[in-house]
């Protein structure tokens, strides 16, 4: 009974034997560097949805679902793809390819935030400027 029992403890080893699997970004560690720069990159798009809502209110994007529908691309189809082009570097490739994308959001998003910004700025100075005219205008009269 004994040996059964070993038998089938040796075989749900065998199963649950995880070394020879690759990690997820083929150099270990590497998973939990994405981890924090992906919970970076989300909390920094969050918080640039919420400022470009308040900027623009009439501003529909939603940059937290964009970066979760990126997120959902990396693992359903850009890593298997870079996998299956290159077997030794795939995994590599697919991490480098994510902070690329990651790099181009952070910058879209930053640079509609200073437009934004910077055409709330250019309103304000205007409309001081209406108002010095109409001050001068009514001194005229």
């Amino acid at each position: 009974m004994t040996e059964l029992l070993q038998g089938v403890l040796d075989q749900f080893a065998a199963v649950l034997d995880i070394s020879m699997v690759q990690p997820i970004f083929g150099i270990k560690g590497l998973f939990w560097l994405f981890v924090l720069i992906e919970i970076g990159v989300r909390l920094y798009l969050g918080r640039a949805s919420r400022q470009l809502h308040e900027v623009e209110p009439e501003h529909r994007q939603n940059l937290v679902r964009r970066f979760w529908f990126k997120l959902s691309i990396l693992f359903f189809f850009l890593r298997p793809f870079c996998i299956v082009s290159s077997p030794e570097t795939g995994r590599f490739n697919a991490l480098m390819l994510n902070e690329l994308i990651n790099l181009f959001m952070i910058g879209g998003a930053l640079l509609r935030l200073h437009y934004a910004r910077a055409e709330e700025a250019r309103f304000e100075e205007w409309t001081e400027l209406d108002a010095a005219e109409v001050v001068v205008s009514e001194d005229r009269t």
